[in-house]
């Protein structure tokens, strides 16, 4: 499917069993719908939809579908499985609707909790599909090799779904789930190291993006001067990094002033550091801290777009030429709605700071 050529979108949604996670019978009546995708909430999912006169009593998953139409071709692309309840519903005359919420299927791991003291450790793949059998949800397998340095253990406040937050943090890893409901495991990507899948332009045939887009750019608090101090038992070490580069922008000459940041006693520093291990530190702390991030917000067409997806932006309204990743998703189930989008990309401003 071309998304950048004209064509046809329709919108069928089914309740799904949840034991074999498959399609049951088509849901008719949906008026609407709304998704949101947000990597910032734990839980990645949430939205509503509208049902006209039936609607089941109680808990049930639904997926959404989108079925395209280009050149006479028809292809079918899962929008989103969630876990739904009708929280309301009333009469009008002899038309009955419901209000309905929807959920991620990672709900079910939230709404539960470990024993107050239970831990897990060893390899951080069965850490993870332990963790994933309290949850109905299909888990895509991803092997890893890593270990978990040390137990990770439950707490009062402690759910399942903390408890695989805290294990793929551990490994450097994260997690999204796909239109069809099943839980993705995936390494954490640097910013300035991510493959474009797509490209978003303004210019295509289709118009698949909107007039209305900005873009957002701070510089302030991005420093040019870092000091790290370390210290420990009868030790104590201390080192400045400046940029002092012309070719900087946000470089000490060419911004006219200091912006300066401390860092005392930093994780990323060993248990007994030397002073060579202090100053390799804190330059490349520098570096790393000295990348500026532009948040996008653009409405489109439904496009099949994922979290953490990353995309190619050509727009020429915004004279915009860079890739960002995707952060959060708004896609409102109806042709003439479509979906909002926010994007980020990140841009080193003193070389290396993706090294």
């Amino acid at each position: 499917m071309d998304w950048t050529r004209s064509l046809q979108v329709t919108w069928r949604y089914s309740l799904v069993d949840p034991d074999t996670w498959m399609d049951m019978e088509a849901l008719d009546s949906v008026s609407s719908c709304s998704v949101t995708w947000d990597s910032s909430t734990e839980t990645l999912l949430s939205g509503a939809l509208e049902v006209d006169e039936t609607f089941p009593e109680y808990e049930c998953y639904v997926r959404a579908w989108c079925d395209a139409t280009q050149s006479r071709v028809t292809e079918r692309y899962p929008v989103a499985t969630m876990l739904c309840q009708a929280s309301k519903d009333k009469s009008e005359g002899t038309k009955r609707t419901f209000s309905v919420e929807a959920h991620s299927p990672l709900l079910e791991l939230a709404d539960d909790s470990p024993p107050v003291g239970w831990e897990v450790s060893g390899e951080v793949d069965d850490a993870i599909r332990l963790i994933c059998s309290h949850m109905r949800a299909p888990l895509i397998e991803y092997e890893s090799d890593v270990t978990l340095t040390s137990p990770i253990v439950a707490g009062e406040d402690d759910t399942w779904l903390t408890m695989l937050w805290a294990v793929l943090d551990a490994a450097d890893l994260t997690m999204l789930i796909d239109g069809m409901g099943r839980l993705r495991i995936e390494p954490k990507s640097a910013p300035w190291s991510l493959n474009p899948t797509m490209t978003l332009s303004d210019t295509d045939e289709r118009g698949v993006l909107w007039a209305d887009m900005d873009r957002e750019t701070s510089l302030f608090g991005i420093p040019n001067k870092l000091e790290v101090i370390w210290s420990g038992g009868d030790q104590h070490f201390s080192s400045v990094a400046i940029n002092d580069d012309p070719s900087s922008p946000i470089s000490i000459p060419v911004r006219g002033r200091v912006v300066s940041v401390r860092e005392t006693n930093p994780d990323g520093l060993m248990a007994n550091p030397t002073q060579e291990a202090v100053d390799d530190y804190t330059q490349r702390r520098l570096r790393e801290l000295s990348v500026v991030t532009r948040t996008y917000t653009l409405k489109a067409g439904y496009m099949p777009l994922w979290l953490g997806m990353a995309v190619k932006l050509e727009l020429s309204k915004l004279n915009a030429n860079e890739v960002a990743c995707i952060q959060d998703i708004k896609i409102q189930c109806d042709v003439e709605v479509g979906m909002k989008l926010t994007l980020t990309s990140t841009r080193e401003l003193w070389g290396g700071a993706g090294g």
